[in-house]
């Protein structure tokens, strides 16, 4: 991948939590790269470490417990030069440049993300005011309501000056979106950004994201439970589990022909319309990432696991175009 396209690349991140009993691996060798204008989706279950590799790449990883131990976060600028992210403080002027204007990100929860106390106007414009060239009052507030009308909310003029609680969960992530979006960023963070949503709502603002990333030719990093939402949205598809990456691949693939036994789970205990099938659950749970087991992490849970899952964790392969991380495809990569 040339740096012409490149906008993030991620290498080898390791993300640590220092606790009472021992050193949590929150986030444990992730490498990736997200091309301009692409989508890359990151799916597992909860404690798999995706909103803790978003965290990272923002430089908001809770201090002083949580440190990144290991590996580089190069961002690419428009002109191809790069800088590795991971180089400097969370509250360095460099990264306060790049937090909100070279790189935004929607929050999981809306409503605990916007000001209670402040109009959702205002906090659009504070953003703007951080990182843009605005002289006057009235052009804040005017690109503060042209955002807003952007994302679909309607009535922009009055919208503008009323507070998030007289805002519906879908306006508030609408809101979210113009805030992150109103500078302009090269990189969109989306970490669940449909999870407190209805379907319906849920649909609108995933087209709503696809229209403005065509509109601005942005990148965005996807993160969810929801294989289904995926489907829809990426281009290729990270699976994690125990802070690792266990398969990734593109989107078409994975979902034809899925490798790693936790990615087969996960689409097996989604529901699909027209499928009259029970759902199977994958059994167990996602262990504790104080006690690891030996060998491969999702050996308890597998349903093929071997001998050698016991006692070796698995390297990566690359079956066709596919990473995976399981020694089912040993005898391929031979």
């Amino acid at each position: 991948m040339s740096s012409t396209n490149c906008v993030i690349n991620v290498n080898n991140l390791h993300t640590f939590f220092n606790t009472e009993n021992g050193i949590v691996k929150a986030v444990n060798g992730v490498s990736f790269s997200i091309e301009k204008g692409k989508t890359l989706g990151i799916v597992g279950e909860s404690g798999c470490g995706k909103s803790m590799t978003s965290m990272s790449v923002m430089n908001l990883v809770p201090r002083p417990k949580g440190y990144i131990a290991e590996g580089e976060i190069n961002y690419y600028y428009q002109d191809g030069s790069k800088i590795d992210l991971t180089k400097f403080d969370h509250d360095s002027e460099t990264m306060r440049k790049i937090r909100g204007n070279e790189i935004a990100m929607i929050f999981q929860e809306p409503m605990t993300s916007l000001n209670p106390v402040y109009t959702v106007g205002d906090q659009i414009i504070e953003a703007i005011k951080l990182h843009q060239d605005y002289s006057s009052k009235a052009e804040l507030r005017e690109r503060a309501i042209d955002m807003l009308a952007k994302v679909g909310i309607s009535a922009p003029q009055n919208r503008v000056d009323e507070y998030p609680h007289e805002f519906s969960g879908g306006m508030r992530q609408r809101a979210m979106i113009a805030m992150a979006l109103s500078c302009n960023p090269r990189l969109l963070i989306a970490d669940e950004p449909t999870t407190a949503l209805d379907v319906t709502v849920e649909a609108q603002i995933i087209e709503l994201m696809d229209q403005l990333q065509q509109d601005m030719n942005m990148s965005i990093m996807f993160i969810t439970h929801d294989l289904g939402v995926i489907g829809d949205v990426a281009d290729e598809v990270m699976v994690m589990y125990t802070g690792k990456v266990v398969e990734k691949s593109d989107t078409k693939s994975l979902f034809k022909e899925p490798k790693h036994p936790y990615t087969k789970g996960l689409l097996k205990s989604r529901p699909v319309i027209g499928r009259n099938q029970r759902l199977e659950p994958i059994e167990g749970s996602v262990p504790d990432l104080l006690h690891l087991p030996v060998g491969c992490d999702f050996y308890n849970r597998c349903p093929r696991a071997m001998e050698i899952c016991k006692t070796e964790e698995p390297p990566v392969f690359e079956v066709a175009d596919c990473k995976v991380k399981c020694w089912l495809y040993r005898k391929e990569e031979q």
